[in-house]
């Protein structure tokens, strides 16, 4: 499963330092946030930190349509490398990130409840803020796969390529070539 790229936060200290002072030689280092998304489960506010050669995305889950009511955290931690400008109209730079773990938390023992019972990632421990820390496959991660794909940054807002069937990310040649303009990123 190619790394869904919508974005949310956990402050992680010392990345916000680090961002700040790669933002210097990159436009694209820093924090980014999207605004409240609806999605077909509730919502997710995401944000994607990017720092020298590391990122961590964070994607907070919301069981309501408004970015309320907390379901479940998930942040992914890995590394990130990126190319020169590729298209000079658009601002488009390749982006490769390969993912190292996740850390899981729910926020209900209720929700926790379900993932024993399904036995998410394999667990049957789950407990409400109780993270979990997963180095193998799991919602989305397999440990060392790469995503490959695209980031335009327009003064302070940042969109990531649209991953479609044929440009899913799973390869430099199916890189995204166009950018998923519903989830633009802004900077912190």
């Amino acid at each position: 499963m190619r790394l869904s790229i919508y974005i949310m936060a956990l402050p992680c200290l010392g990345w916000n330092m680090l961002a700040a002072a790669a933002q210097v030689e990159d436009p694209l280092h820093g924090v980014w946030k999207n605004e409240c998304i609806q999605t077909p489960e509730g919502s997710l506010l995401s944000t994607l930190e990017l720092a020298q050669d590391k990122l961590l995305l964070a994607k907070r889950s919301f069981s309501d349509a408004i970015c309320q009511s907390l379901a479940l955290v998930e942040t992914y931690q890995g590394e990130v490398k990126q190319g020169p400008l590729a298209n000079h109209s658009t601002g488009t730079y390749p982006l490769d990130m390969t993912l190292s773990s996740l850390t899981i938390e729910i926020a209900t023992q209720e929700l926790a409840d379900n993932f024993n019972q399904a036995q998410i990632c394999g667990n049957s421990d789950w407990a409400a803020k109780k993270p979990q820390v997963f180095t193998d496959s799991c919602l989305g991660l397999v440990k060392g796969e790469t995503t490959y794909t695209i980031a335009s940054l327009s003064g302070n807002q940042l969109k990531l390529g649209l991953l479609t069937d044929s440009h899913d990310g799973s390869s430099p040649e199916r890189r995204p070539i166009d950018l998923d303009d519903g989830h633009v990123l802004t900077a912190e």
